[in-house]
C-alpha cells in the first residue's frame, strides 16, 4: 500500500473519531439540557405550587377576616338594638356561636361587692347548640363564683385581653374540665368586657378539636369585647338618662306641691293679719282689744316665720348648702332644752312632756343646731297630732347608748300610723290619715327634715307604731369619740 492510501485511511478513521466525538457530545449537551429543562420545570412546579399554596392562605385568610368582620358587625348590630346588657350578651353568644361552630357557651357578671373582693358569678345565660348532646354537662356547668386569675374567665379579666387554651394539653382536676373532655370540648375561650376601666363580664366558649386562633380571630374576639363594652355604656348613660327624668318629673311634682302648699298656708295667717290690721286702723278699739290685735298678729307672724323656715331647710337640704358643724353634743342637756321650749305648748292643750333617762347624760358626734331641730321637728309633732286633756296625753323623751351610738327615743300617745301612712312618714309632702288636734297647720315637711338631717350627721332614725296606739321614733347618732 502506497503512503497515499495510509493516508485516505488515517484520514477516514479521523473522521469517524470526530464524528463519534461529536456526536457524544450533542448526546451530553441535549442530555444536560433536558436535564436542566426537568428542573426548571420541577422548580417551576414548585414555585408555582408554593404561590397557590399562598394564594390559597391569603384567600382563606380573606375569607376568614370578611367571615370575622361580617360577625362583628351582627354583634354590633346586635347590641345597637338591645333592650338590655343581658339580651346583648345572649346575642352575642349565639352570634359568635353561629359564625365558629363552637357548640357551647357561657357568661360571667362581674360582681363587686361592698365587703370582700370582686368575682365572677356564673350567670344564667347560655349557648347550647345541641342541649340534648350537652344536657350533662350543662348540669355540671360552673357554679362556684371565680376570682381574677382563676379559670379562663378569670385569666381573661386579669390579662383584659381574649385567652385560649386547650385542655388536653393544659389539664386541671376539675370535675368541669373532665366532663368538657368527656363530651368532645378540648378548647375553650374567653373574651372580657370592660365598660371604661371596669368589668361587665367575660364570654366563654368551648370547641371540640380546631387549629390554633389566629391573630384576626383573637383581635375580632377583641372586638367584640369592645362593641358590647360600648353597649354597656350606652345603657348605662340611659338608665342614668331614666332616672335624671323620673327625677325631673319628681322634682316637678314637689315644686307644685311646694307652691300649693306655700300659698294654702301663707293665706291664712296673712289674711287673719290684713283683718286684724283694718280693725286696728279703725279706731274703735279699746286698749284691751289692741293688745289682743297685737297678740293675733304676734301670733300669726310666728306661724308665717316657722312655715317659711321649714320651706327654707327643705330647699337648703335638698340643695346640700348646709353646713355641718361637728362637735360634742349632749344629748340629755338637749332633750331638757326641748322639754322646756314645748312646756307651755303641751300645758296649753293639757298635755305633758315627761324626761325618762334618770339623769345620765350620752354625748355624740353630731350638729348641735341641727340635733336640736331634729328633736323639735319630733316634738312638735307629737304635741301637734296627740289628743288635747283631759285625760293627760304624754310625750316621752327616754336616752341610752350601746357601743357605737347614742340612742334618743320619742315616745307618744297619740293617734299611730297604719301601714300606709307609716311606710310614706318620711315621705316630703306627705299627707298622712292623722290631723291636728288643736286647729295647727301641718306642711308634710316635718318628718322629711328629720331624716335627711339625722341622715346627713351619719345617724338613723326609725319608727314603730301601730294605728290607735301611738308613735315611737328612734334616733342614733355616732358618740363622741374619747379625748
Amino acid at each position: 500500500m502506497g503512503a497515499s492510501g495510509l493516508s485516505i485511511l488515517s484520514l477516514s478513521l479521523l473522521g469517524v473519531v470526530v464524528a463519534g466525538v461529536v456526536v457524544a457530545v450533542l448526546v451530553y449537551y441535549r442530555f444536560q439540557v433536558l436535564k436542566a429543562k426537568k428542573a426548571f420545570e420541577a422548580e417551576m412546579q414548585l414555585e408555582l405550587s408554593k404561590q397557590m399554596e399562598e394564594r390559597q392562605r391569603v384567600e382563606d385568610t380573606l375569607r376568614r377576616t370578611l367571615a370575622m368582620f361580617q360577625m362583628l358587625q351582627d354583634v354590633t348590630a346586635a347590641a345597637g338594638t338591645a333592650r338590655s346588657v343581658e339580651e346583648a350578651i345572649q346575642s352575642a353568644l349565639d352570634i359568635i356561636s353561629s359564625y365558629t361552630g363552637w357548640p357551647v357557651a357561657h357568661a360571667f357578671h362581674f360582681v363587686n361587692p361592698d365587703e370582700g373582693a370582686p368575682y365572677l358569678q356564673p350567670a344564667n345565660i347560655w349557648h347550647l347548640e345541641s342541649p340534648h348532646d350537652y344536657e350533662a354537662f350543662l348540669r355540671a356547668g360552673e357554679t362556684k363564683p371565680l376570682a381574677m386569675g382563676k379559670g379562663l374567665p378569670g385569666k381573661a379579666w386579669s390579662s383584659r385581653w381574649v385567652v385560649w387554651s386547650r385542655y388536653t394539653e393544659d389539664p386541671r382536676s376539675t370535675n368541669f374540665f373532665r366532663r368538657a373532655l368527656g363530651v368532645g370540648l378540648v378548647m375553650g375561650y374567653a373574651i372580657p368586657v370592660f365598660k371604661n376601666d371596669e368589668l361587665v363580664c367575660v364570654l366563654e366558649f368551648f370547641s371540640p378539636p380546631a387549629p390554633d386562633p389566629d391573630e384576626t380571630m383573637l383581635n375580632s374576639m377583641a372586638g367584640v369585647g369592645e362593641q358590647l363594652g360600648r353597649m354597656a355604656e350606652r345603657a348605662q348613660a340611659e338608665e342614668e338618662m331614666e332616672k335624671l327624668n323620673q327625677r325631673l318629673v319628681v322634682l316637678n311634682d314637689e315644686k307644685n306641691q311646694f307652691l300649693g302648699i306655700a300659698s294654702h298656708d301663707l293665706k291664712n295667717p296673712l289674711n287673719s293679719i290684713g283683718l286684724v290690721g283694718e280693725l286696728l286702723m279703725s279706731g274703735d278699739l279699746s286698749s284691751e282689744e289692741v293688745v289682743e290685735m297685737g297678740k293675733r298678729i304676734s301670733s300669726e307672724a310666728q306661724r308665717t316665720t316657722k312655715l317659711i323656715q321649714k320651706l327654707l331647710d327643705v330647699t337648703a337640704i335638698e340643695s346640700g348648702k348646709f353646713n355641718l358643724k361637728f362637735g360634742e353634743v349632749s344629748l340629755g342637756e338637749a332633750l331638757m332644752q326641748v322639754q322646756a321650749k314645748y312646756k307651755e305648748r303641751a300645758d296649753s292643750k293639757g298635755q305633758a312632756i315627761a324626761l325618762d333617762f334618770g339623769g345620765i347624760d350620752v354625748l355624740v358626734w353630731a350638729d348641735r343646731e341641727y340635733i336640736q331641730e331634729v328633736l323639735d321637728n319630733l316634738v312638735s309633732n307629737a304635741l301637734k297630732f296627740m289628743p288635747p286633756g283631759p285625760p293627760v296625753h304624754t310625750v316621752t323623751l327616754s336616752l341610752s347608748q350601746d357601743e357605737t351610738n347614742g340612742m334618743v327615743v320619742v315616745q307618744d300617745e297619740g293617734p299611730g300610723f297604719n301601714e300606709e301612712d307609716r311606710l310614706k312618714a318620711f315621705g316630703r309632702f306627705s299627707k298622712l290619715s292623722a290631723r291636728p288636734t288643736g286647729g295647727e297647720s301641718s306642711t308634710g315637711l316635718g318628718l322629711s327634715i328629720v331624716r335627711r338631717l339625722v341622715e346627713s350627721m351619719h345617724g338613723k332614725v326609725d319608727l314603730e307604731s301601730q294605728l290607735g296606739r301611738g308613735s315611737r321614733f328612734k334616733l342614733a347618732f355616732p358618740l363622741a369619740p374619747d379625748e
